[in-house]
Order: C-alpha cells, then sequence, then structure tokens
C-alpha cells in the first residue's frame, strides 16, 4: 500500500544520496546504520535492492564496513540472499509447447 510505496520511494532516494560527497559522513552522523541494516530485513525485495545499493557504495571505508557489520549487516544480508534464492527457485518453469 501507500507505506510500502513510500518506504520504496524513500530508499530510492538514499540510493541516489549514497552517491553524493559527504553522504556517508552525515549517515554516521545520524547514528541510523543499525536501522539502514535492520531495514534489510523488514523490507520488500525492491527497498533491500536500495539499501543493498547504499551499503555497496559506503563499504568501500574499512570502518565504515566494520560498523555495518557491528550493526548485524551480515546475517541481514545473508537474509537478503536467502529471499532471492528461494525467490529464484519457487518460479515456475515454463511450459513446453506441444508440436502438432
Amino acid at each position: 500500500g501507500r507505506k510500502d510505496l513510500a518506504a520504496t520511494q524513500a530508499a530510492a532516494c538514499l540510493r541516489f544520496l549514497a552517491l553524493c560527497q559527504n553522504f556517508q559522513e552525515e549517515l554516521l552522523a545520524s547514528s541510523s546504520m543499525t536501522q539502514l541494516v535492520r531495514g534489510l530485513l523488514t523490507g520488500s525485495n525492491e527497498q533491500a535492492a536500495y539499501l543493498c545499493g547504499i551499503l555497496w557504495e559506503i563499504t568501500a571505508d574499512s570502518d565504515v564496513a566494520q560498523q555495518v557489520v557491528d550493526a548485524d549487516g551480515v546475517r541481514c544480508l545473508l537474509h537478503v540472499i536467502s529471499v532471492n534464492l528461494a525467490c529464484i527457485r519457487s518460479k515456475p518453469k515454463a511450459k513446453k509447447k506441444k508440436s502438432d
């Protein structure tokens, strides 16, 4: 519904901001790392994709990467991986067309 749409839009904005100068410093100063990482567990697949993009951009710095790990990032990222693998495996295979 609307909340999901708003959360996806917010995640998309954050993904864009992750590319902007000083974003990393602002994010770390806001003490939002744990909330960002935990969003991987509660968000939709689309939201998780944006959040993974943010984490991809900011974890080039090893100190930031350690903060992500400290915020339970490994477990949360493994959750995203397992959910996506489950989606891939559960997709029905296309039926072959019978020839006359």
